[in-house]
């Protein structure tokens, strides 16, 4: 069974127009990405308009929201918002960390975390994986935080790009 996901990508117009002629996303392959290297996608297209204005780079550019979905085999497909999937990263984590071999992940936190994720999709045979994290958007942060709220976001990151359906992708700006 395949699972369905709609996702909301933040670019710049020339980009949109370059993915939708060419039929192709350009995978991410910083060392700092928060689920591996991919296709990035917002589950909310508010939160993808609001990446879309902070990439520096765009600033001066036309901003445009792709709206695309992606389809998975269920078993190629890791949420990491079910407790059970985290708790089965976490058993991959500490079978690295324990193993005796000489295999040493480095970096900071967060390129650790890009290194295993990366790994662990690898591992699992994982195309699609998705989770929310706590938003890198500061905007109200000292309101929120005041109640005890955290500002989430979902993200949906895409490892084979075959699973995005480039025949129903649409630019929404």
């Amino acid at each position: 069974m395949d699972i369905k996901i709609l996702g909301y990508h933040g670019t710049t117009q020339d980009s949109a127009s370059s993915i939708i002629e060419n039929n192709n996303f350009k995978k991410s392959t910083k060392k700092n990405e928060w689920l591996g290297h991919g296709v990035y996608f917002y589950e909310l297209y508010e939160k993808a308009e609001w990446w879309a204005s902070q990439i520096e780079k765009n600033k001066e550019k036309a901003q445009a929201i792709i709206k695309s979905n992606i389809l998975v085999p269920e078993k190629h497909y890791l949420n990491l918002d079910k407790p059970s999937e985290e708790d089965k990263l976490a058993k991959f984590i500490k079978f690295i960390e324990e193993s005796g071999k000489k295999f040493i992940v480095s970096g900071d936190e967060i390129e650790k975390r890009c290194k295993v994720m990366n790994l662990y999709m690898k591992h699992g045979d994982f195309k699609v994986i998705t989770a929310t994290f706590t938003s890198t958007n500061k905007r109200h942060k000292e309101y929120l935080e005041s109640i005890g709220y955290v500002r989430t976001e979902k993200q949906i990151c895409v490892h084979d790009t075959d699973c995005i359906v480039y025949n129903e992708l649409e630019v929404m700006s």
